[in-house]
């Protein structure tokens, strides 16, 4: 049975140059679709161990971890009583998004501590999106397995909760960051806007489907289905995806402008 995994960023009003966002408005309305359809939410974990799986079941997700998903989507998924996996970049827990690209209008704030506590604490799945979101593809063996072994430790250590699932910044992997996701004990991990090939290990390539603020409304309900038009917005993801990579050029650039 198909399950879909969606995959948000930012729930806010407030406009930036970015994509990565809906609004609160756009997102109360696709909450309230899923309920009035008689979707269940799960988690990642549950999702992969088929525990309270259900045959009308879907994954919400949010990459980043900004403090407007507390602020936004946390009572929009309270009233529906629902909840979700969020994926945190601990080296930038209640600090501005300075990992990021500096595109006007696109400085925002991460989630505090304690606001991280506050959603595990209701029934919110807290996941890791590495301790400072590098192409993990770029990285030597000793800068990935920290990336993945700090943020995994930083999160245990703080929301007293156990961490078993991975985002990988910007979507990237290959076998080698697998390998060491695996070494790092997590038991799943997801990728966005990258075709997987049916030869890799499902449970750490799991694709999910972003969800945006220029889509209209009948886009989000293609996203819960599988089909011909389900395989043209996941292309759609792809090129949006492959986009993000000039980010991870204009980093490399800053960071060398800076040492020079």
């Amino acid at each position: 049975m198909f399950t879909p995994i969606l995959a948000y960023h930012k729930v806010k009003n407030d406009f930036d140059l970015s994509i990565t966002r809906v609004t609160p408005t756009q997102f109360e309305r696709q909450v309230r679709y899923l309920f009035h359809k008689g979707y269940k939410i799960t988690s990642i974990s549950d999702f992969v161990n088929l525990s309270l799986f259900d045959e009308k079941s879907v994954v919400i997700t949010f990459d980043d971890s900004y403090a407007s998903v507390y602020e936004h989507a946390l009572p929009v998924l309270r009233k529906y009583n629902y909840t979700a996996t969020i994926f945190v970049i601990t080296n930038y827990v209640n600090k501005w998004n300075d990992w990021d690209y500096p595109l006007p209008r696109n400085r925002n704030m991460h989630c505090s501590w304690e606001q991280l506590k506050e959603l595990a604490a209701e029934g919110w799945e807290i996941g890791s999106h590495t301790a400072s979101h590098r192409s993990l593809t770029q990285l030597s063996n000793s800068e990935l397995r920290h990336e993945l072994d700090e943020s995994k430790c930083q999160l245990e250590k703080r929301i007293q909760n156990k961490v078993n699932v991975l985002s990988y910044p910007f979507g990237k992997f290959d076998d080698r960051v697998i390998h060491f996701a695996k070494m790092s004990g997590y038991q799943a991990a997801c990728t966005l806007g990258h075709k997987v090939s049916k030869t890799k290990e499902k449970l750490h390539t799991l694709e999910r489907r972003g969800v945006y603020f220029f889509e209209p409304f009948h886009l989000f309900k293609v996203k819960l289905q599988e089909g011909l038009w389900a395989r043209c917005d996941d292309k759609k993801q792809r090129a949006i995806t492959f986009c993000s990579h000039g980010s991870i050029l204009l980093q490399t650039l800053r960071s060398y402008r800076n040492i020079t």
